[in-house]
């Protein structure tokens, strides 16, 4: 089940990358198949974000690091067969704020 779920996970996060047009497969048509290549392109607009969307920016960021912040107080107790699971959130999560804080420092 846990192979359905991730393979799930994956199409679906390949979807909403192909649904924002930023996924280019280079070498010939678009396929799922491991032996394509994949190329991302990552574009930031400088189009300006209103106060109320920078703010949302800036909620987000600060909410991502209290999440940030309860994980990592967690991980100092968790059990071994838990901790991959917890940096994997913490890892993401600060992804997300990379990304964030990219969007904000364009457009705000």
């Amino acid at each position: 089940m846990s192979s359905n779920v991730a393979t799930l996970c994956a199409r679906i996060g390949i979807a909403a990358v192909a649904s924002l047009g930023v996924l280019a497969v280079s070498g010939g048509a678009a396929s799922a198949a491991p032996s394509q290549r994949v190329t991302v392109v990552h574009s930031v607009s400088a189009a300006t974000l209103t106060p109320a969307q920078c703010n949302a920016i800036q909620q987000q960021i600060a909410t991502n690091n209290e999440r940030i912040d309860a994980l990592e107080e967690l991980l100092q107790t968790a059990p071994a067969y838990m901790k991959g699971d917890i940096i994997k959130k913490i890892n993401a999560l600060n992804a997300q704020n990379a990304a964030l804080q990219a969007q904000f420092d364009a457009g705000c």
